[in-house]
């Protein structure tokens, strides 16, 4: 294992889409009234 981890483009994309939903959810489940 020499080879350095990389994370292709889409998979990029991916966790960052998924990273968001995330955070979208918490925000919503902290947050039941809505504020922010």
């Amino acid at each position: 294992m020499t080879k350095r981890f990389s994370i292709d483009p889409e998979t990029k994309e991916t966790l960052v889409s998924v990273g968001t939903l995330t955070v979208i959810l918490v925000f919503i489940i902290l947050n039941p009234f809505g504020w922010i």
